[in-house]
């Protein structure tokens, strides 16, 4: 009966903690994403406050993205790694 309980409590520990480190994670995913949001649009409308003297090309325009989606990706790969 000892055995029993101590099981069961081992098993509601286990899925209690999995599930406070699931929203733990989510909670700092969704901070990482929202800076890097609030950065790139901050970002954004420097650079076009700049570009607006000089010509904007396509090019500049998917450097821009790519280092939006760069910065994404590495965010990503941190918060996986907790």
């Amino acid at each position: 009966m000892v055995n029993l309980i101590g099981e069961i409590s081992e098993d509601i520990s286990s899925q209690l903690h999995m599930g406070i480190m699931k929203a733990a994670r989510r909670v700092v995913l969704d901070g990482i994403i929202g800076d890097i949001i609030a950065e790139f649009v901050t970002e954004k409308k420097l650079k076009r406050h700049k570009l607006e003297s000089a010509d904007c090309t396509p090019e500049n325009n998917m450097v821009m993205f790519n280092c939006f989606t760069s910065t994404i990706v590495e965010s990503l790969r941190l918060c996986a790694s907790y």
